[in-house]
């Protein structure tokens, strides 16, 4: 952006500057919202089986 690869877009490079935090904030936002809800396959394994593989990767 600070370099101009933006330029062929509307607006100058301040306004794209401007608006850079409010659209990364969006998308963290939104990247939160989508991952909320789902597990990943660790949730799935038992709070005991958690606990053996830690000792046993420790050992």
């Amino acid at each position: 952006m600070k370099a101009g690869a933006l330029d062929g877009l509307a607006g100058n490079r301040r306004q794209k500057m401007l608006t850079f935090p409010q659209i990364m904030d969006s998308i963290a936002h939104e990247k939160k919202n989508s991952m909320s809800g789902q597990m990943t396959l660790f949730d799935l394994v038992a709070e005991e089986d958690k606990k053996i593989t830690r000792f046993a990767c420790r050992t």
